[in-house]
């Protein structure tokens, strides 16, 4: 909540600093209305009038002409080319047309590009409308993308909208989310084709991929396509219109896979000379869509009917349309891409293997996947199934033309339940392909189901021996190999105290030279226990005056940690809410408390001892594996805080022990537990597992 909140103020600001107070009323009341609309007017199903099989387009063709406009933007354009060029789908044309650029740089680069693919037409300067359509009148494709010679395309967008065009031949147009950069990082969340919608405003992106036969019925229906008439307005506003107005339905893709490009000083439609009048000329012109609801009934019912086909991959994942290089192709499939242990793990050896493998991660759960731009350093190959494809019985057939598209070699389930029931299938089908499936506890569904499925995987993988000792006693997989590979993290660099001062960073925080700092950093949830860690803290401070007790973490416990740390009323006790930069605080600190009533194998315990500091744990989940009682750290029992708070005592008062755990720590990092090693351990198994 605080996040969309966040969001909804940046939003705000944004729309009042760029248009004004009287816009940014108009538009919250436009927002309110649309929200509060009769529901009657808006179809949110679609109907399925027609089943068909589609035909095989012909190699020899482009499926898929990319349109780039451009006039002046030859500081831009090569980016913009480069980026339609690097697209996961490769039967593509691309067309730049040059609309009488009078900057002499422009014109050079355009006559110097050499590029496979495409083509450069130059013409006197006609505007952007006239362009467009300029380009679909040379463009071969079944399809046509407009892309703005300064905006930058995500490498699988036109095999995102191609997976929604060829399942339904009513869809004239998709597109997706636009992420604006430049003088505005805000992100456009564009909209469904919806009467009622764009009523008001234009909802879509003039970066849609679309269907040839739709613009064609434009050009029919207004003799132009896009009307020159509102160039500069909104003549993709006017062109969707007459779209939906033909009976063609068009599908936003809710990620960002458009770059937006916002210059500085550029002015909004809005606020430009004769932006009234237009307006007033447009809503006269179509008086019937804009005022009677009858015919946008009609309308709407029209553009939400499917007209399905039963074969949508035929021309999508024919094997003419990938590029290999020689790696081996890995398929990741993980619930989703959102900040957690599963996701750290897969981050981290991944972006050490980025040059080894081909990788692919596919995700199955909804979520708005905070954590993609990390992964997308590793590969551009990232598709969320939920924003594909409105049923989950449609993942499979996907999942068997994705896999013989890109010739996976292996495919890796991590602690995810929803791909267990496909791989009979997809081994059934594909028996070459092998199958590694890691999961990190025993709880969750993700451990019996891996087991049921243990005659399709290959390999199974865990970072802890708790899961191992789980495995090994299932007779049904006794025959299978299983492995222990143990999280890592970055211990050269962020986890490494040589990288802080020591000195000045407890005095930042007042605690001098001969206290002791004891932390607990952490969710503040029942799990994790962090009302344990303060009543230790409170034993310990009854009887002593050297040691501060800090509290870091955010989570559903923290009011009640707060209630008590200030009730309790001590300066050697205290809490730092939630923060960034915790390797920071680990540098000032002399021991750890991680006293938690369950685990797998906790990534923060390593990331202590990697800055060489004591960890107390609860022998919980893997936790063992990392910490050798009395020589790496300390163990215990949860729930405990008579124990966890005579364990403190018992290291602070012995100093030459402490400071022989913190080498001994760092030591057992650096050679067990580093991300170099980790990613060295999964080299191996993708290659081994298919020996």
């Amino acid at each position: 909540m605080v996040n969309k909140f966040i969001y909804f103020v940046r939003i705000v600001s944004v729309i009042f600093k760029r248009d004004g107070f009287f816009v940014l009323l108009k538009r919250i009341f436009k927002f309110i209305r649309n929200n509060f609309k009769k529901k009657s007017q808006v179809l949110k199903s679609q109907t399925i009038i027609d089943m068909v099989k589609q035909e095989r387009w012909p190699q020899s063709i482009p499926l898929v002409s990319i349109i780039i406009p451009c006039y002046n933007y030859g500081n831009f354009v090569k980016e913009a080319l480069e980026s339609a060029i690097n697209q996961t789908f490769k039967n593509i044309e691309i067309v730049i047309i040059n609309d009488g650029s009078t900057d002499k740089n422009t014109v050079d680069v355009l006559n110097t590009l050499n590029y496979p693919r495409t083509i450069v037409i130059h013409q006197a300067n006609q505007g952007l409308a006239r362009t467009r359509n300029n380009g679909a009148k040379v463009a071969r494709g079944k399809y046509v993308c407009y892309l703005d010679a300064d905006d930058i395309m995500d490498p699988t967008y036109i095999e995102k909208a191609l997976l929604k065009l060829e399942a339904d031949e009513n869809l004239g147009c998709v597109y997706s989310w636009l992420q604006c950069f430049g003088d505005n990082d805000s992100i456009w969340k564009t909209q469904d084709l919806d009467v009622f919608l764009m009523r008001d405003e234009n909802v879509a992106s003039s970066h849609s991929v679309i269907r040839k036969e739709a613009w064609q019925s434009v050009v029919k229906l207004n003799g132009e396509g896009f009307l020159s008439q509102y160039n500069g307005f909104f003549e993709d506003w006017v062109f969707w219109i007459d779209m939906v107005r033909s009976g063609f339905g068009g599908i936003a893709i809710k990620e960002t896979l458009i770059k937006y490009r916002i210059h500085k000083n550029s002015l909004s439609a809005i606020h430009k000379s004769g932006f009234n009048k237009k307006l007033l000329d447009l809503k006269n012109d179509r008086k019937d869509f804009f005022k009677n609801d009858k015919v946008a009934n009609e309308i709407q019912k029209n553009i939400h009917s499917q007209i399905k086909v039963l074969n949508p991959y035929l021309n999508i994942y024919g094997e003419s349309n990938t590029e290999f290089e020689g790696n081996r192709q890995i398929l990741i499939l993980m619930p989703w891409l959102t900040f957690g242990g599963a996701e750290t793990l897969v981050y981290n050896y991944c972006s050490r293997l980025k040059n080894d493998f081909n990788f692919s991660i596919i995700t199955s759960l909804k979520s708005q996947n905070e954590w993609e731009y990390k992964f997308k350093e590793i590969t551009g190959n990232i598709y969320h199934l939920p924003n594909l494809f409105q049923r989950e019985e449609e993942y499979l057939e996907f999942m068997k033309n994705y896999i013989r598209s890109k010739k996976i070699d292996v495919i890796h389930i991590v602690h995810n339940s929803s791909f267990y029931e496909m791989l009979p299938e997809i081994k059934r089908e594909f028996p070459r392909v092998k199958v590694i499936s890691t999961v990190f506890n025993v709880i969750a569904d993700h451990f019996s189901n891996s087991i049921e499925c243990g005659d399709f995987i290959d390999v199974f993988t865990t970072d802890n021996t708790k899961v191992l000792n789980a495995y090994e006693n299932q007779a049904k997989i006794n025959n299978v190999k299983k492995v222990v590979i143990c999280n890592g993290i970055d211990c050269s660099v962020k986890f490494n105290p040589a990288t802080y001062d020591r000195s000045s960073e407890r005095t930042k925080l007042n605690i001098k030279e001969d206290e002791f700092a004891v932390y607990f950093i952490g969710r503040l949830s029942p799990e994790k226990n962090p009302d344990v860690f303060v009543e230790a803290a409170k034993k310990v401070l009854a009887n002593q005056s050297n040691v501060k007790f800090f509290v870091i973490g955010d989570g559903p416990m923290r009011m009640e940690i707060e209630k008590s740390i200030n009730a309790f009323d001590n300066p050697n006790l205290a809490f730092l809410g939630y923060q960034i930069d915790i390797p920071r605080f680990l540098s000032t600190a002399d021991i750890f408390v991680l006293p938690s009533s369950a685990e797998g194998f906790p990534l923060s315990n390593v990331e202590a001892m990697s800055m060489g500091v004591c960890v107390i744990a609860s022998d919980v989940g893997g936790v063992s594996d990392a910490i050798k009682d009395g020589e790496t750290g300390f163990l215990m029992q949860p729930n405990s805080s008579e124990e966890l708070a005579e364990k403190i005592e018992f290291a602070i008062s012995q100093k030459e022990t402490l400071k022989n755990i913190s080498k001994n720590a760092r030591k057992s990092v650096e050679e067990n537990f580093s991300i170099e090693v980790l990613a060295e351990k999964y080299k191996n198994l993708y290659k081994s597992v298919n020996e």
